[in-house]
């Protein structure tokens, strides 16, 4: 009995982990709208809340489309594997700010869950103290 309960709780655990590691399926908390609310500050050790400046919003939907008013080209495709998000932007005259010489219309976000908000860190930018963007959800839609 012992050793039946202890195959099945490994098994339970061996599918769960093989299905977020090949990114075949999408946390369905993530789906849904996240607006930017606090910013991690490296000399602070802190997060520090964004109360001036622009809280970015992004739309992640269901089938894989995403929209989002932080970049010039504001909608796309995302994919999520492991614990990293890959937008893909759509729009024709797309041109990568950060890395002009890039032209693959991809930028590529570190991403956790910190309890229920979403925290964002993009690779494409060079940060000394880290970057950290944190969001919290205000719709499922």
């Amino acid at each position: 009995m012992k050793h039946l309960l202890l195959v099945l709780t490994i098994g339970f655990i061996a599918v769960g982990c093989r299905n977020f590691e090949k990114g075949e399926s999408i946390n369905s908390d993530f789906t849904g709208t996240w607006q930017c609310n606090a910013y991690y500050d490296g000399m602070r050790g802190s997060w520090q809340p964004i109360s001036n400046g622009t809280k970015y919003v992004y739309t992640f939907k269901k089938d894989s489309t995403f929209t989002s008013d932080a970049y010039m080209c504001g909608y796309g495709t995302y994919e999520i594997k492991g614990d990293s998000l890959k937008l893909h932007f759509e729009c024709p005259d797309y041109r990568n700010l950060y890395n002009p010489a890039d032209t693959t219309k991809t930028l590529v976000e570190k991403m956790k869950f910190e309890g229920r908000d979403l925290v964002l860190s993009p690779t494409y930018l060079l940060c000394a103290e880290g970057c950290e963007y944190k969001y919290v959800k205000i719709s499922n839609q």
